[in-house]
């Protein structure tokens, strides 16, 4: 392999994670107890959801950042655009699905999208892919006509 064919670049780290774990902070600790009573009913309390989703949303997003800082070096061989090959086949089979769901409904589409998520998903055995496809095809056939 010539070194013409590799291509080195430095990762940079992801500010806008950053930005989104700050975000995060200032929903849990500002917006949301401003906006959502604590309440004093049975139960959960009504700001739990709120505030989970936005601490789930702050945790994730900084994991995110600390792995874009680290100084590591990524290879890509070859040519770039081949690299988009693999994302492009995925929006073409969803924007099918998409069609199917459009045109015959979710059972059909179901038929469609389900098996091939389980591939792309690399599920192989067939016996699995088919029982899945069938419990909720149908599932969906009685819930939503």
């Amino acid at each position: 392999m010539s070194q013409a064919s590799v291509l080195v670049t430095a990762r940079r780290p992801a500010w806008d994670l950053a930005v989104l774990s700050l975000v995060s902070v200032y929903l849990v600790l500002f917006f949301i107890p401003s906006h959502i009573d604590s309440g004093d009913s049975l139960g959960l309390a009504p700001d739990l959801l709120p505030k989970m989703s936005a601490l789930t949303m702050g945790v994730l997003s900084l994991i995110g950042f600390i792995y874009s800082c680290r100084s590591s070096v990524e290879k890509a061989q070859g040519n770039p655009a081949a690299r988009l090959r693999p994302i492009l086949s995925i929006i073409l089979l969803c924007t099918l699905a998409v069609v199917f769901i459009s045109y015959w409904g979710f059972s059909v589409g179901a038929l469609y999208l389900i098996p091939t998520l389980l591939r792309l998903l690399g599920e192989k055995r067939w016996l699995p892919i088919l029982g899945t496809t069938v419990v909720c095809a149908s599932l969906l056939w009685f819930i939503a006509p």
